[in-house]
């Protein structure tokens, strides 16, 4: 599940943090591992998200912003109307009897738009991540009790061995832009997949 770089402390205590590549061009992807089965949330029993914290992402689908038009900065509120979360005849509504938006389409619009700062702080986070070159590939292999081994390739995890060279200058600039407590949370989140 995508992650932005402020909800890293708290998805910690829940998922392993992982980076990955996007399969369309590319770029870095902050991700929460939710599972080890294609299809299967591990958060997920009965429909209901079981996790005690729930991501940016879920707490705004299936709303999303699109941009107005292609010379303006404004953003538009689309909605997945294929989403199972999305239904015409149950649920809350969207609009009030008025036509004026929701509570709920509210709070979403609200959590859209300041999503689009969380995603700046999160593409600087990574790219000072690249920058020193503190990302580094790894294979897990994980051994299922009914089904064997199986290897998950294109994970990307905290170094932990270049964290530890790096200059004092350099440790203390990560200090100031408040990125060593995501940066430690990503690291102790690794031992998450043990619960999953």
């Amino acid at each position: 599940m995508r992650l932005r770089v402020s909800e890293i402390p708290q998805a910690a205590t829940n998922m392993p943090i992982i980076y990955t590549r996007s399969g369309v061009d590319g770029g870095w992807v902050l991700s929460g591992l939710c599972g080890l089965v294609e299809q299967q949330n591990s958060f997920v029993i009965n429909s209901e998200w079981k996790g005690t914290y729930m991501p940016l992402a879920m707490q705004t689908h299936p709303f999303y912003l699109i941009k107005s038009d292609a010379e303006n900065t404004e953003y538009a509120i689309g909605i997945n109307d294929n989403s199972e979360d999305f239904d015409t005849e149950n649920g809350e509504p969207i609009f009030d009897d008025k036509g004026a938006p929701s509570l709920l389409l509210s709070r979403s619009k609200a959590k859209l738009e300041a999503d689009i700062k969380y995603s700046m702080e999160t593409h600087q986070f990574t790219q000072k991540l690249d920058a020193l070159n503190l990302l580094k590939a790894v294979d897990l292999t994980v051994q299922f009790a009914s089904s064997g081994m199986q290897k998950f390739q294109g994970i990307y995890i905290i170094d932990e061995s270049r964290l530890k060279l790096l200059s004092d200058e350099q440790l203390l600039e990560l200090n100031q832009l408040g990125y060593l407590i995501p940066i430690h949370a990503m690291l102790i989140s690794l031992y998450q997949l043990n619960s999953l």
